[in-house]
């Protein structure tokens, strides 16, 4: 039921954003910014195009991985699962499909869908080991994308209801099912400023919204926004007692989990959640912490580059 009424809360904000800013939700579709890294869809959509990811370039297999990338990719996710077998953790990898990949009717017009079968993700997905589990969401999004927003319209990030489903997926996959019914995460009204809304002048930077609230308290935060203004490097620790599962939780990710919504999520069904800002996982820390899940995250167009080992 929660998510049904995300959805629909959703909606409405949709129409009321639509009147509060008509530059963005009037704008032709394929309009690209004065960046150049941003370009306009259709009823107010707006998507990463080119800018330091190559994202379209990659979406539309222009740009692939190099072996050497590849080869080392293999050599993190092997890394992943010694670690994980290691230190007697609970492991998921989670990447999180681009906007374009789970709303392309908005990206181009439905007889124009280009093909977006060979990208970056496919050859990670074939060159990875066989045990190592990757939670992609793709067919959920797709699935629920009749009456689900997924995705912020002025955002390349997910809004509620895309957070929410993904959520409820990488629950699922590190419990295995066995975990308690999660009936309820919070939500809350705030006011964004959207990311790629701000690459056109002529837009509102920011739109009513909801969010996911996180359950509990921060035990500590680095406040890496507040020193820098940036949410990379950030790390923060949440407690929840009353969470369902009395263990502790470590996200290495990225802004889908750090502001986004997933570590709140996740704050709701665990006693402990520490969010790390990494591109791999710092198995050291997970040793200090002890804790017993492990979820990776990454956005699907970061996977570009792969990272060094820690």
């Amino acid at each position: 039921m929660q998510l049904e009424q995300a959805a629909a809360i959703e909606r409405e904000l949709v129409t009321r954003n639509m009147a509060l800013n008509p530059a963005q939700y009037r704008r032709h579709a394929g309009i690209s910014s004065p960046s150049g890294v941003v370009v306009s869809g259709f009823c107010g959509h707006l998507y990463i195009a080119d800018g330091g990811n190559q994202w379209e370039k990659q979406l539309l297999g222009e740009s692939l991985l190099t072996e050497p990338a590849i080869a080392q990719w293999s050599k993190i996710f092997a890394s992943h699962l010694s670690g994980a077998e290691d230190f007697g953790v609970r492991l998921v990898h989670l990447v999180v499909p681009e906007k374009q990949l789970a709303l392309p009717h908005y990206r181009w017009k439905t007889d124009l869908e280009p093909d977006l079968s060979i990208r970056p993700l496919r050859q990670i997905i074939q060159a990875a080991p066989d045990s190592m589990e990757i939670l992609y969401p793709l067919t959920l999004f797709e699935n629920h994308k009749p009456w689900c927003e997924l995705f912020y319209r002025g955002n390349s990030h997910w809004c509620a209801t895309g957070c929410l489903i993904a959520a409820r997926a990488a629950l699922h996959a590190l419990t295995g099912g066995d975990a308690p019914a999660i009936e309820k995460i919070p939500l809350e009204q705030a006011c964004i400023k959207h990311d790629l809304s701000l690459h056109f002048p002529d837009d509102e930077a920011f739109e009513e919204v909801i969010r996911i609230r996180p359950s509990g308290s921060r035990i500590f935060d680095n406040k890496a926004f507040e020193k820098t203004g940036h949410y990379t490097n950030s790390h923060y620790i949440t407690r929840n007692p009353d969470a369902p599962i009395q263990d502790t939780l470590i996200i290495f990710g990225d802004s889908y989990a750090c502001d986004l919504g997933l570590t709140a999520a996740m704050s709701a069904c665990f006693l402990h959640v520490h969010f790390v800002w990494s591109k791999t996982i710092a198995w050291p820390y997970v040793k200090q912490m002890q804790a017993r899940f492990v979820l990776w995250q990454s956005a699907e167009r970061f996977l570009f580059k792969p990272p060094s080992l820690i």
